[in-house]
Order: structure tokens, then sequence, then C-alpha cells
């Protein structure tokens, strides 16, 4: 199973991630590119595409979904 992007596999509940460097993500809230998170939720989200929850150390907040190609993998699960 892949992402959007054929070239990228698809991210599943246990992965480690880190934002992908050029995301927009990277540009607004992520600026520690080097901080890794595990994916705790993994959906396809119609007019969204393919969505990821992911928890972030130090972090106490519920995650909320974004897009999966926002990620580079660290480690799989």
């Amino acid at each position: 199973m892949v992402d959007m992007d054929e070239s990228r596999p698809a991210l599943k509940v246990g992965d480690k991630v880190r934002v992908r460097s050029g995301s927009t993500l990277e540009r607004t809230r992520w600026n520690d590119r080097n901080a890794v998170g595990i994916v705790v939720e993994v959906a396809h989200i119609p007019a969204f595409g393919r969505g990821v929850k992911i928890r972030w150390p130090n972090e106490d907040v519920e995650p909320a979904f974004s897009e999966a190609g926002q990620y580079d993998l660290v480690e799989g699960a």
C-alpha cells in the first residue's frame, strides 16, 4: 500500500515519523524537524486523502488528522 505519492510507502499505526522537509507543517508549526512522532491512527478521509494522527513527544493534546504526505518514515512498526 502506498500514499498518493506512489514512491512513498503508506504509513501505518506504530510507525515513527518526522515532518518532511519542505512541508507546510515544517514552515508553520514544527520548528524542530528532528522531533520523532508515532502514528496512532490512519484513515482515508474523503476529499482529503490518506490522513494520519501522530502523537508527538512532550505534547499532551489529542492529535488531529493531517495529510500523510507531510511526513517521512523514520522507522517502521
